[in-house]
């Protein structure tokens, strides 16, 4: 189900620090009006929040970051757990973000 422009709201609740990011706002907006789906928005500004918190902690302005601070992240996101609510398909999966969502959340970085 597509997030409509008048219900989008909410989000910027759960994600406080892409909601005072104008360029990061600006983004999940134009997500939001290409009608992309709500699930999709969701991940994309959950991993857009986690890049910003990333720099924000670093100190490094989120324009100006360079490979290796996107490595750095990079790195880190390789040794995140999944989230609790996550379907695990196998049991010998790992508890480690898979390749499939690394690739989303570079692609919110990007």
């Amino acid at each position: 189900m597509a997030i409509d422009s008048i219900s989008y709201e909410w989000i910027w609740e759960q994600f406080p620090i892409t909601a005072a990011h104008r360029d990061a706002k600006r983004w999940i907006q134009s997500c939001v009006m290409l009608g992309l789906a709500a699930n999709t928005v969701t991940a994309y500004a959950r991993a857009v929040e986690g890049f910003l918190g990333f720099c924000q902690n670093r100190s490094v302005e989120v324009r100006s970051a360079s490979r290796e601070v996107i490595a750095q992240y990079v790195g880190e996101l390789r040794t995140q757990p999944r989230r609790e609510r996550s379907n695990v398909v196998r049991i010998d999966s790992g508890a480690l973000l898979s390749n499939a969502t690394l690739q989303q959340r570079l692609t919110a970085v990007r």
